[in-house]
C-alpha cells in the first residue's frame, strides 16, 4: 500500500489484513484504536509520530526507523523486528513474544510494559530506562545494554548470555532463577535490593560490582569474577562460591550459612559480622581476611591455601 493509503486504513478499526508497507517515510501523525494483522513493514521511517491502543498482530519489522515515537497502551503479540532503530517511549504497551534481531535502542523507556517470553539477539541498547516492567522468561543473547537503569522489574527466569551490562543499575526487581553467563560483562553495575534466589552469574565478571542487600538463596557464583565486589548484608544461604575470585571484595554482616568457596580465591576478603555457620572452604586460596564478630560455627577449613 502507499503511504496515503496507509495513513487512511488506521482511521478503520481493523484495517485490511496481510498488507505491505515499503520504503517510506510517516511524519507527525497519531494513531488509534485500530489493529494491523499480519503485515509487513520494511524500510518504513516513523518520525514523531504517536501510536494509542493499537495492536499490530503477527507483523514484520525490517529495517525500520520509529524517531521520536510515542507507544501507549498498544499490542504486539508475535511480532518480529530485524534491523530496526527504535527511538521510542513505550508505556502501558505489550511486546509479549516478540523477536529482536540486530536492533538499535536508542534513548528508549518502557514503563508498565510485558515483554514475556521475547528474544533480543545482538540488540544494541543505549540509554535503555524501564521500570515496573515485566521480562519473564525472556533471553537476551549477545546484547549491550551498559548503563541501562532498570527499577522494579519483574524478570523471572530471564537470561542474559554473552551481555555486555557494565555500569548498569538493577533495583528493587524481581530476577529469581536469572541467567547472567557465559562471561557475562557486568564491571561496577549496581544490583540492590532485588530478589536473585537461585539466580547463576556462573563466569560472569563482576568486578567492583555492588550486589547489596540482594537475596541470592541458592545462587551460583561459580568461577565468577567478583574481585573488589562489595556484597553488603546479603542473604545467600547455600549459595555456590566455587573457584570464583573475590579478592578484597567486601561482604560485611551478610548471611552465608552453608555456603560453598571450594578453590575460591579470597585474599583480602572482608566477613565481617557475617553468619557463615557450615560454610566449606576446601582448598581455598585465602590471607589477609577480616573476620571479625563473624560466626564461623561448623565451618570446614579443610586443605585451604595460603595466598
Amino acid at each position: 500500500v502507499t503511504p496515503e493509503a496507509f495513513i487512511e486504513q488506521t482511521k478503520l478499526t481493523q484495517p485490511e489484513s496481510d498488507q505491505e508497507l515499503l520504503n517510506c517515510v510517516i511524519t507527525e501523525q497519531n494513531f488509534q484504536d485500530c489493529q494491523f494483522s499480519q503485515w509487513r513493514f520494511e524500510q518504513v521511517s516513523f518520525r514523531d509520530c504517536h501510536f494509542s491502543r493499537v495492536h499490530f498482530l503477527y507483523c514484520q519489522f525490517a529495517e525500520c526507523d520509529f524517531q521520536n515515537c510515542h507507544f501507549e497502551q498498544c499490542q504486539f503479540p508475535d511480532n518480529s523486528w530485524q534491523k530496526c532503530q527504535l527511538q521510542a517511549i513505550w508505556q502501558a504497551c505489550n511486546l509479549d513474544r516478540n523477536e529482536f534481531n540486530e536492533c538499535q535502542w536508542q534513548l528508549c523507556h518502557l514503563e508498565q510494559s510485558e515483554l514475556c517470553q521475547s528474544h533480543f539477539n545482538q540488540n544494541i541498547f543505549t540509554n535503555l530506562t524501564a521500570t515496573h516492567t515485566t521480562l519473564t522468561e525472556s533471553s537476551f543473547f549477545q546484547c549491550r545494554l551498559p548503563q541501562s537503569q532498570l527499577e522494579n522489574i519483574s524478570a523471572e527466569k530471564a537470561s542474559w548470555v554473552e551481555c555486555n551490562l557494565n555500569e548498569s543499575q538493577i533495583k528493587n526487581s524481581n530476577l529469581n532463577n536469572g541467567r547472567f553467563l557465559a562471561q557475562c560483562e557486568m564491571y561496577k553495575a549496581q544490583i540492590t535490593y532485588c530478589l536473585l534466589n537461585s539466580a547463576s552469574f556462573a563466569g560472569a565478571n563482576l568486578s567492583e560490582a555492588d550486589l547489596s542487600e540482594n537475596e541470592l538463596e541458592f545462587a551460583n557464583f561459580s568461577e565468577a569474577n567478583l574481585n573488589e565486589a562489595k556484597l553488603h548484608r546479603i542473604s545467600a544461604e547455600r549459595a555456590i562460591w566455587t573457584k570464583s575470585n573475590l579478592n578484597k571484595a567486601d561482604l560485611y554482616g551478610s548471611q552465608l550459612i552453608s555456603t560453598l568457596w571450594i578453590s575460591a580465591c579470597l585474599t583480602g576478603t572482608d566477613f565481617s559480622y557475617c553468619n557463615m555457620y557450615g560454610a566449606d572452604f576446601y582448598q581455598a586460596m585465602m590471607g589477609d581476611n577480616f573476620f571479625f564478630r563473624t560466626n564461623l560455627d561448623q565451618t570446614i577449613l579443610k586443605d585451604w591455601q595460603p595466598s
